[in-house]
């Protein structure tokens, strides 16, 4: 498990955008590593990333956290709120792409 500080510092990370079924989008940074959130964010805001069952590299719901079908989590710079507000929130991911840099 990294920190966001680790994280940020080695590069570790891939610029990537989320596409939601309401059409919005979010962009941020994913991590392929499980993050430390309790130190060293950077104040940055963390989302984990669930794949689906049937395929483990594909992006399924953007969620607070994320125990069981954990593909990624997702650094951004402003919180969503609909994931801070409501314990147990999910977004269903339709689309995703990697931003080039």
């Amino acid at each position: 498990m990294k920190t966001v500080k680790e994280l940020l510092q080695l590069n570790d990370i891939r610029p990537i955008t989320l596409f939601f079924e309401d059409g919005t989008k979010i962009s941020g940074l994913l991590s392929e590593f499980r993050v430390y959130q309790q130190a060293d964010t950077e104040s940055k805001y963390l989302y984990d990333i669930r794949h689906t069952d049937e395929d483990w590299c594909e992006p399924a719901t953007l969620e607070k956290f994320v125990m069981v079908n954990w593909f990624g989590t997702l650094i951004v710079d402003e919180p969503i709120e609909i994931l801070e507000s409501d314990n147990g929130a999910h977004l269903e991911i339709t689309d995703y792409g990697y931003d080039e840099d």
